[in-house]
């Protein structure tokens, strides 16, 4: 029987208190922002000593950095990569992705309150500014353009990505102030719903494939 060296378990145990750090980290961000989260907060939520905290991440601000990272690339499975199926037909491609979009936002409140802190954080952030440009921007919104150039639009690529992010992220972000209202009706806010009505807008009034 193999047995892994210690060197790669004490490797593993650091990654593993890492990410239960980022995971706990997402929590708090995302309920209180940054300003409203101490650092000795952070340390028992994540049930290590604020020694031990400050060991992987040295100051507030570098784990805030960390944790947005983690939240929009390493958490979950990218909804971008629902863009990589050959087997099926552009316009199948595309339901895909604005239902694993609608799933990351529909699924799990904690990464959408963040993706909205973070929004307004990267108007006076220069550095989490930056994140969103590398990590949404340059990789999730320029993929999706790239995509839609498959299909005869209207409207161009760019302000077509502008659309479908926003038509499934403002659903969302609205959610708590339209839930009281009379109108609302919550079986039509899962995600099979959602990406449903996304398609029936863009392939009756937007994109031909």
């Amino acid at each position: 029987m193999d047995i892994e060296p210690l060197s790669k378990i004490g490797q593993s145990n650091e990654q593993n208190t890492k990410r239960l750090i980022l995971e706990k980290a997402v929590t708090l961000f995302s309920q209180k922002g940054f300003k409203g989260v101490s650092m000795r907060e952070l340390s028992t939520a994540a049930g290590v000593t604020p020694a031990a905290l400050y060991y992987y991440f040295p100051n507030k601000k570098v784990l805030h950095e960390a944790t947005v990272v983690y939240a929009y690339g390493d958490r979950e499975k990218p909804a971008v990569e629902n863009l990589q199926e050959p087997e099926l037909e552009p316009i199948e491609i595309l339901e895909g992705f604005v239902f694993r979009l609608c799933e990351r936002f529909g699924n799990d409140p904690d990464f959408r309150r963040l993706v909205q802190w973070t929004l307004l954080d990267a108007e006076t952030d220069e550095v989490i500014n930056n994140i969103i440009i590398k990590v949404v921007y340059d990789t999730h919104f320029d993929s999706l353009k790239f995509f839609l150039k498959k299909f005869n639009s209207q409207f161009d690529p760019y302000r077509l990505t502008i659309f479908i992010f926003g038509m499934v992220m403002q659903n969302y972000f609205t959610l708590s102030v339209r839930s009281p209202r009379d109108d609302f009706k919550a079986p039509k806010e899962t995600p099979k719903e959602i990406t449903k009505e996304v398609m029936t807008l863009l392939t009756t009034a937007i994109i031909k494939s």
